[in-house]
């Protein structure tokens, strides 16, 4: 599926909408592309107006943005990007149909899983200078905010690193979605093989999968909320418990920020460890 926005119609919007002005005593008006960057940009300018562009537990490359968006871009100062969408079609039109001439997009270019402790550290970091660059008054603040969120990283990092490896994660083989692989080796499972999404994966190829899961005796199939089902019939051949995990805050209920987010993923990945499916 191609993301849609009709861009005549965006383009007839762009020219009713008046140009923004921002008074210095206004906060801040910032876009992320993701729920990832909006937590981010929200932690370290608090008294900012945040909006994410897609919904947490929406695939990013194929969800529909909508017109509505183009009056947000409109009147805020900064947009922070994935690498990937910047080259997303409708992500070029709604910009070049929002003509805000003070908008700075920004693409925050880190390798690497942002759900992952070390890469969202190296996201923390990127974001938090260009937004200092683009907010100089409120640098000093910004820069105390992602101090004090690194600390909180590295603190979750070795909490949660330190239950997996007691509850046996590196005796597990696993048999996981190509987009949660990082965080799979991460937590400590041997990864068996991976498999993508459903639409882009022939039967042939779903066949490998399921004999290097079993040739490398996986017992759990960990798949990616963003991308589908696509575990389920894998776990069913292997006879193995099913973990959905999201790549993204707001994928589960109760997850806003990062930090709710991975703690519910590893949450799932223990209780599947212990022998309860958590599948949903």
């Amino acid at each position: 599926m191609i993301m849609r926005i009709v861009p005549a119609l965006l383009i007839c919007l762009s020219l009713m909408l008046p140009r923004p002005a921002q008074a210095e005593d206004q906060p801040l008006r910032l876009l992320a592309g993701t729920t990832m960057l909006a937590d981010i940009l929200h932690d370290l300018c608090p008294q900012a107006e945040v909006r994410a562009l897609i919904p947490g537990g929406a695939c990013p490359g194929h969800y529909d943005l909508r017109p509505a968006d183009l009056v947000l871009l409109n009147k805020a100062e900064a947009l922070f990007l994935h690498p990937w969408q910047q080259d997303l079609e409708n992500m070029r039109i709604l910009i070049d149909a929002a003509a805000n001439a003070q908008l700075h997009v920004e693409i925050v270019a880190e390798p690497g899983n942002s759900m992952l402790p070390q890469v969202h550290a190296r996201y923390t970091r990127a974001m938090a200078q260009r937004l200092g660059e683009i907010a100089p008054q409120q640098n000093q603040a910004i820069q105390n905010a992602a101090k004090r969120r690194l600390a909180r990283i590295t603190t979750l990092e070795q909490e949660l690193l330190f239950r997996l490896h007691q509850a046996g994660a590196q005796r597990h083989p696993v048999v996981c979605a190509q987009m949660q692989e990082g965080l799979a080796r991460w937590a400590g499972f041997p990864v068996a093989t991976v498999f993508y999404r459903p639409g882009d994966m022939n039967p042939e190829q779903m066949a490998r999968v399921v004999d290097a899961g079993k040739s490398g005796k996986a017992t759990l199939v960990i798949d990616n909320l963003q991308s589908g089902d696509g575990g389920r019939g894998l776990a069913e051949e292997l006879s193995a418990r099913r973990i959905m995990l999201s790549n993204f805050p707001g994928g589960f209920p109760d997850t806003n920020t990062w930090e709710d987010a991975l703690r519910v993923n590893i949450e799932r990945l223990l209780n599947a460890l212990q022998g309860s499916e958590y599948n949903s």
